[in-house]
């Protein structure tokens, strides 16, 4: 009988957080699961993916202005191919600005088919609020059929923390969608008390893995993916 492992295990596995002996349990079941083996094989391949994403490309300035996010894009749900922006044109999954004009811009009903992961790492108040925004027409648009993740990482968990000044906007739209949940980044909380930094978060605000992890996750499953 095939050994099943949840989906921690091998996201901790391919961070090496496992012992040696959670290690070699999951390494003798590869040489018997060629299916385990790719499946390993992708997460690696997706996470290296997912860490360049996140990179810090500045929003635009035209981008600012129009309260507009500053990529968008879905990966399919085996990443063995690499990230290649004409690719995902070709495919139409792709909406990103450059120099200010949007390409590939989505429909209503393509807002209201989705399910949108919002990824925030800046404590600037005015990214912070674009980013609520953002949140905002997505939500309004789609309806209770979409989805929206919104996970922070780095200084973005600044966002929600209790003494944010964009506190009331952020409770306003909790208390009005359900679909909408929140994340921070285990590890920057974590750097962030080892910097002496308080920080409280919102008792909404799920905060059980690393931000990497959600993302990997939900673009592996066809998640659309939104860089504030």
């Amino acid at each position: 009988m095939a050994k099943v492992f949840e989906s921690y295990q091998l996201h901790a596995y391919v961070d090496g957080q496992l012992s040696r002996e959670e290690c070699l349990e999951i390494e003798l079941a590869m040489q018997l699961q060629p299916e385990l083996e790719q499946e390993i094989a992708q997460l690696r391949a997706l996470k290296a993916q997912v860490k360049e994403m996140y990179q810090d490309i500045a929003v635009p300035e035209k981008v600012r202005q129009s309260a507009k996010p500053s990529r968008v894009w879905s990966l399919p749900k085996t990443v063995a191919a690499s990230l290649v922006l004409g690719a995902f044109l070709g495919a139409g999954s792709l909406q990103v600005y450059l120099n200010g004009t949007t390409l590939l811009p989505m429909t209503q009903q393509q807002v209201a088919e989705g399910k949108y992961l919002i990824h925030l790492d800046s404590d600037d108040h005015a990214k912070q609020a674009l980013a609520l925004q953002e949140v905002e027409r997505l939500l309004q648009e789609g309806g209770s059929h979409v989805k929206v993740d919104f996970i922070s990482n780095y200084q973005g968990v600044t966002l929600f923390d209790v003494n944010n000044p964009n506190r009331q906007e952020l409770e306003g739209l909790l208390s009005k969608y359900d679909n909408l949940t929140l994340y921070a980044c285990k590890r920057a909380l974590e750097r962030a008390m080892e910097k002496g930094q308080t920080l409280q978060m919102l008792p909404q605000v799920r905060h059980e893995q690393p931000a990497i992890d959600a993302v990997a996750q939900r673009l592996s499953t066809g998640w659309k993916y939104i860089k504030i």
